[in-house]
């Protein structure tokens, strides 16, 4: 064997000996804060290798702040204190936007809609146990293709939902069985998002089919809905829609925050875009503009004294927050390999620490400043 050939042979056992140890490796990194006159290294935050796969995650944190994230067909969580990875759905079954929640119990209900002939179908869900899962299909009667589903105090399942074929529904199990209410008929509604507050009552934030922002609760017994923002249509003869899935979440008070971005153009057509929240945390709604932006889903959470922190993807992973009483913005993984549209999920523990994970090309990953 020639000398060049040995070579390359050694390279390949050493690329392949460090893709095996790539997985939940974890380094420590300082993360650069952008300011006006540049960035500084401000925060040390902790990076694990998660998966090679760069399918759209979804993190949930438990009561004794251990981590679940799910993305394809796969489960992650370090309950046991070190990392530990399943698959839970059918390598034959092609599925979309899974989402992880926790019962009282500690149980893991996994959603997800399947793909059945590259057309969203069916919404499945997986109940159970590190490695031990019963999967079901709810029948909503229709196929699915946008969705948001929480567990109440009681551990009954409360879903959000939009079809190919319009209409903004709801289902839960409240009952015993599934029972399905009209939200929105005919109105075709677009990504979705929702919260359960302390009372069980639900909080929607969704795009109708003008995309006009709309706010939708039964907590007064009945569903209302309310369009809190139409976006720039026909303003000084700019227009544009509100794109993007809306990201919801509640204060510790049970005020209501929705983030959301809205673009408009102008008359050559030059892109201009608004990144908002809105709140009725005065006791009316008001909305602000955030002093940064970033393509597509932006999620949000609030911690327990009021702050905000919310992580894109727009080639480098962004975390933004105003916990210290104004914006800062930090870059979590700087580089040009982080995808957008539903890149990245985010959540804080019980002693507001912030938990992000995200996928790019070079896979899925998982950042804390814990």
């Amino acid at each position: 064997m020639k000398l060049r050939e040995i070579f390359i042979l050694l390279l390949l056992i050493f690329n392949l000996a460090c893709e095996g140890k790539k997985e939940f490796n974890t380094v420590t990194r300082c993360v650069e804060e952008i300011t006006e006159t540049g960035s500084t290294c401000s925060q040390e935050w902790r990076i694990t290798d998660i998966d090679s796969a760069d399918a759209k995650p979804d993190i949930a944190i438990d009561s004794g702040d251990n981590i679940h994230i799910v993305f394809d067909k796969k489960y992650v969580t370090n309950v046991s204190g070190n990392w530990q990875k399943f698959i839970v759905f059918p390598e034959e079954f092609k599925v979309l936007d899974p989402t992880i929640v926790i019962d009282s119990g500690g149980n893991k209900h996994i959603f997800a809609v399947e793909y059945i002939d590259d057309e969203p179908r069916r919404l499945q869900h997986a109940k159970g146990e590190l490695g031990n899962w019963n999967i079901s299909i709810i029948d909503l009667g229709e196929d699915v293709r946008w969705y948001s589903a929480n567990l109440d105090s009681k551990d009954n399942i409360h879903i959000v939902y939009s079809g190919l074929s319009g209409g903004v529904s709801y289902a839960t199990n409240l009952s015993g069985q599934w029972e399905k209410y009209f939200i929105d008929e005919g109105n075709w509604g677009v990504h979705m998002d929702s919260v359960i507050d302390q009372k069980d009552n639900i909080h929607i934030a969704y795009l109708d089919k003008d995309l006009y922002l709309i706010y939708a609760t039964n907590s007064t017994g009945g569903w209302v809905k309310y369009v809190l923002d139409k976006g720039f249509c026909c303003e000084d003869g700019l227009f544009g829609p509100l794109y993007a899935r809306p990201s919801i979440t509640l204060s510790t008070e049970g005020h209501i925050y929705i983030n959301y971005l809205s673009e408009k153009y102008s008359e050559y057509n030059q892109a201009l875009v608004d990144y908002k929240y809105i709140t009725n945390a005065s006791g009316e709604w008001e909305s602000h503009s955030f002093p940064y932006y970033g393509d597509f889903d932006m999620p949000m959470v609030i911690d327990s004294i009021g702050g905000l922190h919310i992580a894109f993807g727009s080639g480098s992973v962004h975390y933004l927050t105003n916990s210290s009483g104004e914006w800062k913005h930090y870059i979590i993984e700087k580089g040009e390999k982080i995808l957008q549209w539903d890149s990245a999920d985010i959540e804080r523990d019980n002693n507001n620490n912030i938990h992000i994970v995200y996928s790019g090309e070079d896979g899925t990953k998982y950042a804390t400043n814990r």
